[in-house]
């Protein structure tokens, strides 16, 4: 590859780079495969995964039967989320488990930042750099939402240096510890991608049995029971 076509590719002014100069690119960079198939979707033109806003539309009543899962999930933490992390909806243990940081209608980057997670996440700069690089790698970066989305956070001094690491992250399976009211807890977070929803995934919370986080999540799921069946007395009465 010659130093003249770099810089017109660079530049954006080769139309569609082939599949052998992005991977030769890649090599040379040192790329991990997500930063490598980021690149690879940029060049392409492609963008990332995210649906566009009309097929948002046409995936409502998905969304809805999607929700109505979640919350038969009662001992699993759970929630939905589209191509920019903006959570479509959460079953009330989430809800209760995070106070309402991870609910319907929040954004699961604003929420990583939000003073709360800062203090209970025992490791939240590398749990903010994943949650930011996830972002980087599904959304749409054409979008208008996707754009508002990081103006809001760039007024935010670690998004903003976080940001422009230009880390991409695929989503996955990590772990994460928190203090919380049950003292420190230890709990994997695993994301699953909707095939049938693009750029959507659920992420589920999940911890080993006998844990201290299985006990927290099995103690916050009997308080809520207690307090739905109180306010239900409460109403018939």
């Amino acid at each position: 590859m010659s130093a003249e076509y770099y810089v017109r590719l660079e530049q954006g002014r080769v139309s569609t780079p082939s599949r052998q100069v992005i991977d030769a690119l890649a090599r040379a960079m040192r790329l991990d495969h997500h930063a490598a198939d980021y690149m690879a979707r940029l060049a392409r033109g492609e963008g990332a995964f995210g649906a566009h806003a009309d097929e948002f539309r046409e995936q409502a009543h998905t969304y809805q039967r999607l929700e109505g899962i979640l919350q038969q999930w009662s001992a699993t933490p759970a929630y939905l989320t589209d191509s920019n992390l903006d959570i479509i909806a959460a079953n009330d243990l989430m809800v209760t488990l995070t106070g309402g940081t991870i609910a319907a209608g929040k954004n699961v980057v604003q929420a990583t930042f939000v003073p709360e997670n800062r203090t209970a996440l025992l490791e939240w700069e590398n749990t903010a750099r994943a949650a930011v690089a996830t972002l980087r790698y599904t959304a749409d970066e054409d979008a208008p939402r996707f754009r508002q989305l990081v103006a809001t956070l760039a007024t935010d001094r670690d998004f903003d240096r976080i940001w422009h690491r230009y880390e991409v992250l695929c989503p996955g399976d990590y772990e994460v510890e928190a203090d919380s009211d049950f003292g420190v807890i230890r709990f994997g977070i695993r994301n699953f991608v909707l095939p049938d929803l693009r750029g959507c995934m659920v992420t589920v919370w999940h911890a080993d049995e006998g844990s201290a986080a299985a006990d927290a999540f099995t103690q916050l799921r009997i308080n809520r029971s207690a307090v739905a069946d109180r306010d239900l007395l409460a109403a018939a009465s």
